[in-house]
């Protein structure tokens, strides 16, 4: 995937999430609607889709079903009710029209993703037409995992947030072949400083690529290049409240961020010719 030319929307996504963030703490519920008036509606088997523009995007119910599936082979462990309980999904005809919605998102957003004031673990996506299968896997990633710290969603690294959103447009794409280590990272971020940043470097567009290039290579070394239980594992560490460090240690066995840095570098380096 090129990844510069997706980093634009990315960028937006930890915004979103900062919002889902401040709701959940101030336990604000959001309300959901059942539709704008004259919206058409379509049930999935894991979406309840209302759609302005009942015209066009005929395919949107089978393309999210083939996103979820995407999505489940990865993140069930850690949100299990999504087989149970559909997500809303508001598609408005376009950009001006989002904008202009009953959700007021913010002008830079993409997509918005929302925690609902009703019973049970119920969320609401809201994107505009044209649809576009990396942004909503991107949010539904980004929705799907949320909803795993939503007790407590400060404790959901930056890096592990975006690095899995990223990952998972890849994964849900269908091109990735088992060998893949993820994009290469140039210019790698000390795993002291990256693995506790708080917000993304910079907005320059080279860094922001850094940044989402070493989250996806880190994210991808945690959860591919080892047992898919330890990464459950490290991220209920976090959820319950461990340090990084002691996450890491606990889940992996890397003694000490040196050696999770070198085992990653290691991991991720390309193979050397005639390999």
């Amino acid at each position: 995937m090129k990844l510069r030319a997706f980093c634009a929307s990315v960028v937006s996504s930890y915004k979103e999430f900062r919002i889902i963030r401040i709701l959940l703490l101030l336990f604000i519920p959001v309300l959901l609607f059942a539709g704008e008036s004259g919206w058409n509606t379509r049930w999935t088997s894991h979406f309840l889709i209302h759609q302005e523009n009942s015209r066009s995007a005929k395919g949107v119910g089978a393309e999210m079903e083939k996103i979820f599936r995407g999505l489940r082979k990865e993140l069930w462990s850690l949100s299990s009710w999504m087989d149970t309980e559909k997500v809303e999904v508001y598609l408005y005809k376009d950009r001006k029209s989002y904008l202009e919605g009953r959700f007021k998102p913010p002008e830079w957003s993409g997509g918005m993703v929302y925690k609902s004031g009703r019973r049970g673990a119920q969320w609401s996506l809201a994107v505009y037409e044209p649809f576009s299968p990396k942004t909503v896997a991107h949010e539904l990633t980004h929705l799907y995992f949320a909803s795993f710290f939503k007790r407590v969603p400060g404790r959901l690294p930056l890096w592990l947030n975006e690095g899995l959103a990223v990952m998972m447009v890849e994964e849900t794409a269908g091109r990735v072949k088992p060998s893949y280590r993820g994009p290469p990272v140039d210019k790698a971020i000390p795993a002291e400083v990256f693995l506790k940043l708080k917000k993304i470097p910079n907005s320059d567009s080279g860094s922001v690529q850094d940044f989402y290039s070493q989250a996806h290579s880190v994210v991808r070394f945690l959860k591919k290049g080892n047992s898919p239980f330890k990464f459950e594992k490290f991220c209920r560490q976090l959820r319950d409240g461990e340090q990084v460090e002691r996450a890491l240690f606990s889940a992996y066995g890397f003694g000490s961020m040196e050696k999770f840095e070198k085992a990653w570098k290691k991991w991720a380096a390309p193979p050397g010719p005639g390999k």
